[in-house]
């Protein structure tokens, strides 16, 4: 007869769902654990088993920003009001909540 083992077909997909990996093709500064990371991110060494370790990995400078993205708890967020050169708008950020438009920093979320 044909037997099936369950845990031989789900281990590839759980494992693919369990890794963070680093979001470079996005403007935001952040780890996903989405499943859509390239093939050549696993086969490098670039994925990591939690939000905290590929934050911390790959976006040092701005770990709470990091963080909150991937979805952790906004009360996580240890380094408010510091600032961080954000490489995309070529410009200096400060690590605070954007609001509606409002505020007088230059927040750029954290």
């Amino acid at each position: 007869g044909l037997s099936i083992y369950y845990g031989d077909l789900l281990a590839p997909l759980l494992e693919k769902y369990s890794v963070w990996y680093p979001k470079w093709e996005t403007n935001e500064n952040t780890c996903s654990n989405d499943g859509h990371y390239e093939p050549y991110m696993k086969k490098s060494n670039f994925v990591k088993g939690t939000l905290e370790e590929c934050c911390n990995t790959y976006y040092s400078w701005a770990f709470d920003e990091c963080m909150v993205l991937g979805g952790a708890d906004q009360s996580s967020a240890s380094n408010l009001d510091y600032f961080y050169v954000d490489y995309y708008s070529n410009s200096c950020k400060q690590s605070c909540f954007k609001k509606d438009g409002t505020d007088t920093k230059n927040c750029g979320g954290i």
